[in-house]
C-alpha cells in the first residue's frame, strides 16, 4: 500500500506539500496540485484516517446525518459525500435524523467526541443539532432554502426546477394539473406553493380534486394512484409528482390500468435519480445538482473545522425534460 511518501517522491514534491494537498488544495499552485493529483490516482494513494487522527488530535471522522437510506435522492448523497471524504482522508459516518428520537440519538454520537463534525440534511433536526441538544462540533446544513440566518448553510431552491416544469407543461398544452406526494415536511410545502403560485398567474390549474398527499414512497404512490383511479374523477393533462420514487410508483399503477403515459396523461417526478432515466417512458424530473451541493457542503464543513468563517450559499434546481412528459404524436 502506498504511503505519503511515496506520493511525495512521485509528484516531486515534499511530504508537507502531499499534506497541505490533502487539506486545503484550493491553496495550491495548479502545478503542484496537479502533479499531487496525478500522483495519488497512480499510486491509489488513501490517507489513513487513524494515523492523521494521532498527528491531530482528532477522528478524521464526519456524520452525514439524512432522513432516508432507502430513498434513491438520500442514498446518493450520501455515497457522493463519503467519496469526497475518502479524496481528503476522511471517514465517513451514516446517522439517520428522520425524527427526534432518531435526532437525539445522532445528537448523542456527536457529542461523544467520536467525529469532528456534521453534514446534516435540514427538514429541521439541524437546529435541533445546533439550539437545543449543542452537540459541541461544527455543523453544516444542507437543505431547502428558509429564512434562517445560520451562516453554514448549503441552501437548494426547490421552487427554480418547479417554476420550469410548470412552464414546460403549460407550453406543451396541459391546462389541468393533478398532484401526488406528501405535503408535511420542508421539501414537500415549498413544491406545492412554487405549483399554486404558478398557477395563480398561468393558465394552469391545480385541481383540488386530484390533490394526493398521503404518501411518501413507491408503494404510496401506487396506493395513491389507484385510489385516484378507483374514485371516478377524470384524469388531469399531467401529474406532477414530489419525488422519482414515489413516481416510479404511480406510473406502474397507470400501466397495469391500461392508461398510457404521455398519450393519456403526461407524468413528471423530482430529484432526477438515476431511476428517471431507467423507467419505460424516462421520467421527466427536476434536476438538482447534488455533486456540487456535497462538494460545497464538505468544502463549508472542512473551513468549520480549521476555524474559518462561511457564509450560506445556494444552489438552483433546473429541468431534464424526458419522454413522460412530450406531447403524444
Amino acid at each position: 500500500m502506498a504511503a505519503i511518501k511515496d506520493v511525495a517522491k512521485l509528484a516531486g514534491v515534499s511530504v508537507a506539500a502531499v499534506s497541505k494537498y490533502l487539506k486545503t488544495p484550493d491553496n495550491m499552485r495548479e502545478d503542484t496540485r496537479q502533479r499531487i493529483a496525478d500522483a495519488i490516482a497512480k499510486l491509489n494513494y488513501r490517507p489513513n484516517p487513524f494515523a492523521q487522527s494521532l498527528r491531530t488530535g482528532r477522528t478524521n471522522i464526519v456524520a452525514i446525518a439524512i432522513p432516508e437510506v432507502d430513498n434513491p435522492y438520500f442514498s446518493k448523497m450520501f455515497k457522493l459525500l463519503q467519496e469526497y471524504c475518502e479524496d481528503r482522508g476522511l471517514m465517513a459516518m451514516l446517522l439517520k435524523n428522520a425524527n427526534m428520537e432518531q435526532a437525539r440519538n445522532a445528537a448523542g454520537i456527536l457529542k461523544s467526541g467520536l467525529v469532528d463534525g456534521v453534514i446534516c440534511y435540514d427538514e429541521g433536526q439541524a437546529d435541533t443539532f445546533i439550539l437545543e441538544l449543542e452537540v459541541g462540533v461544527p455543523v453544516v446544513k444542507v437543505g431547502p432554502v428558509t429564512d434562517g440566518a445560520y451562516p453554514a448553510t448549503v441552501g437548494i431552491d426547490l421552487r427554480s426546477g418547479i417554476k420550469k416544469l410548470c412552464s414546460h407543461l403549460e407550453e406543451t398544452g396541459v391546462r389541468r394539473l393533478g398532484y401526488i406526494g406528501p405535503d408535511s415536511d420542508i421539501s414537500s410545502v415549498q413544491k406545492i406553493e412554487a405549483i399554486r403560485q404558478y398557477c395563480d398567474s398561468s393558465a394552469l390549474f391545480l385541481d383540488p380534486a386530484v390533490f394526493l398527499t398521503d404518501c411518501h414512497t413507491y408503494s404510496g404512490g401506487y396506493e395513491c394512484c389507484q385510489k385516484l383511479l378507483d374514485s371516478g374523477t377524470a384524469l388531469p393533462d399531467a401529474i406532477i409528482v414530489e419525488s422519482d420514487m414515489i413516481a416510479l410508483g404511480v406510473l406502474k399503477c397507470l400501466s397495469r390500468r391500461g392508461i398510457r403515459v404521455p398519450n393519456d396523461v403526461r407524468l413528471s417526478g423530482y430529484d432526477n435519480t438515476d431511476i428517471s432515466q431507467m423507467s419505460n417512458p424516462s421520467l421527466t424530473s427536476v434536476h438538482i445538482p447534488l455533486e456540487d451541493i456535497c462538494l460545497s457542503a464538505l468544502n463549508m464543513l472542512c473551513a468549520l473545522m480549521r476555524g474559518e468563517a462561511v457564509s450560506p450559499v445556494t444552489y438552483h434546481t433546473d429541468l431534464e425534460i424526458r419522454t413522460s412528459t412530450m406531447p403524444p404524436r
